[in-house]
């Protein structure tokens, strides 16, 4: 997803599911979801946080995932 051209793969095939859900790992400070990306979805977006048993950030994944339009 790191690559914009593959945004309406995704969008084609959240249509399919009925849950979409975005993941990031602890300690990662950027992220590969475009700000609001999950209100173009028309689905249920979750969030997760990945790793976090490493003990390393979690505030900055969290964030970057509420920007991205997850619960």
């Amino acid at each position: 997803m790191e690559n914009p051209n593959y945004y309406r793969g995704i969008i084609l095939h959240a249509y399919d599911a009925d849950l979409v859900i975005f993941m990031i790992p602890a300690g990662d400070t950027t992220t590969i979801f475009p700000p609001s990306f999950g209100n173009s979805l028309n689905r249920e977006v979750i969030g997760v946080v990945s790793k976090v048993d490493t003990g390393k950030d979690i505030e900055a994944p969290r964030r970057n995932l509420k920007l991205a339009g997850s619960y």
